[in-house]
């Protein structure tokens, strides 16, 4: 569930950090951070879209370590998380994502950052599906984490995981709406893509990960498949590899 329990500080791993407020367009107050890399020169800025539950200063630390490359970091709270207004509902945060993606968009230029990169972990990976399309003309590189694209399917599975819901799983493909899913746009998607997936995945099921990297039809497209990683954990698995395999990539652009 969402919180507005501080769980972590920028500045208590070294980490220089600005408070940032914006509105969304029905005029919810959004909170984010902006952590600064203490680089001479700014390679980029990663659009942080986090997944459910807690807030970014728990989320936050699943990509601060980027920074110490010459990245910075924008990761902002959905409505009702946080420090942001409003109660969390799918159109609002469709709303408060196309909202980030401007406001990153002021501090990249602001900052003289050469590189714009979207990424989305979990649920936010969805909200980043689903916003992409009115702003990827900005976006130089996607990463898309454990992730899914429809609504109705991860609710069946879900329920399947429940021995008494068991029966009623089906239900979710009537329950569930997938109005706002993105499951009918990645075809559309141009940008390179990553796309990030452990097969021991507790969360989201990993032929889910699979289905995205399948659906996506720009040439330059990758997939991470990581065998038993927990949900989410890519960059503080394997003595941190994957931290250093990213910036590569992404130096690289």
């Amino acid at each position: 569930m969402p919180t507005s329990y501080q769980y972590s500080r920028p500045e208590a791993f070294g980490i220089d950090y600005e408070n940032i407020y914006f509105n969304s367009s029905d005029n919810h107050r959004l909170h984010a951070w902006h952590m600064k890399t203490k680089a001479k020169e700014v390679k980029g800025l990663v659009l942080f879209f986090h997944g459910n539950a807690q807030n970014l200063s728990s989320h936050a630390l699943s990509i601060q370590w980027i920074t110490k490359y010459g990245y910075d970091v924008f990761i902002f709270d959905y409505r009702g998380y946080g420090l942001s207004q409003g109660t969390p509902n799918l159109e609002g945060v469709h709303q408060d994502g196309l909202h980030a993606f401007k406001k990153a968009r002021e501090i990249q230029k602001k900052r003289g950052a050469k590189k714009f990169v979207a990424m989305g972990q979990s649920l936010g990976g969805n909200i980043l599906m689903q916003t992409l399309p009115a702003h990827e003309s900005i976006v130089d590189y996607v990463v898309l984490d454990s992730t899914f694209t429809s609504y109705k399917k991860i609710a069946f599975e879900k329920m399947k995981e429940v021995w008494f819901l068991w029966p009623l799983s089906p239900l979710a493909y009537v329950l569930v709406s997938d109005s706002h899913s993105p499951e009918k746009n990645i075809s559309q998607f141009k940008k390179p893509t990553l796309v990030i997936h452990s097969k021991a995945d507790q969360v989201i099921p990993y032929f889910m990960g699979e289905e995205i990297y399948r659906g996506l039809t720009m040439k330059d497209k990758k997939m991470w498949t990581l065998e038993k990683a927990p949900h989410i954990s890519v960059y503080q698995v394997e003595d941190k590899r994957y931290q250093k395999s990213l910036v590569k990539l992404l130096d690289n652009l």
